[in-house]
């Protein structure tokens, strides 16, 4: 038989098979934190977390980089996930960042992007760009927003509807807020109660 169950009592589930689902979920973002500041040829970035190819990364620290390969143009900060690297209890090398450089802004070569939930080793996404004089850093041009909603996946719209929560007996109890008052992927609980 070639069916395998994942989510399944005494089966396992394995890396690649959650970060599948949660590639189908939610977009590459910061999940939490990661605020990025500037100081003369220095970029930092604090501790928080971030969603890549469906994999929960998780920075534990505050941590900087020396941007002070081009006195002009922009340099970009990369993270890269390879997994044919070392993962084991004692050494985690899976994840490196890196800094590249470019005399625009758009001008940085293509990142790799396997599907690495599937079969490949190596997934790069860019999580700023930024400005550069002969004096340093002069500012952040663009960098990883926050995780939303994949415009493919609309299983939590569909379950947040009136309509289709009373259609399977159920019903919202309080009416769901104006959606454009609402910052870009912002999650909502909301209660429900059955119909009788």
């Amino acid at each position: 038989m070639s069916f395998v169950g994942i989510t399944f009592p005494n089966q396992k589930v394995t890396p690649s098979a959650d970060a599948l689902l949660m590639q189908n979920i939610l977009s590459d973002g910061i999940l939490q934190g990661c605020k990025l500041s500037t100081t003369g040829f220095t970029l930092t970035m604090e501790a928080g977390g971030m969603i890549l190819c469906g994999r929960n990364i998780q920075h534990t620290a505050a941590e900087s980089w020396a941007v002070n390969g081009a006195s002009s143009g922009f340099a970009r900060l990369v993270i890269t996930i390879d997994l044919s690297k070392s993962a084991t209890v004692d050494a985690f090398d899976q994840i490196e960042a890196s800094i590249e450089y470019a005399s625009t802004a758009n001008g940085f070569p293509a990142m790799e992007k396997s599907e690495i939930n599937v079969s490949g080793v190596k997934y790069q996404a860019e999580f700023c760009v930024v400005s550069l004089s002969s004096g340093g850093i002069t500012g952040i041009v663009r960098q990883l927003p926050g995780a939303t909603l994949c415009a493919e996946s609309d299983l939590l719209t569909k379950l947040l509807s009136a309509g289709y929560m009373q259609l399977s007996g159920y019903q919202i109890v309080d009416a769901l807020p104006d959606p454009a008052g609402l910052p870009e992927g912002t999650f909502m609980l909301v209660p429900i109660q059955k119909v009788n």
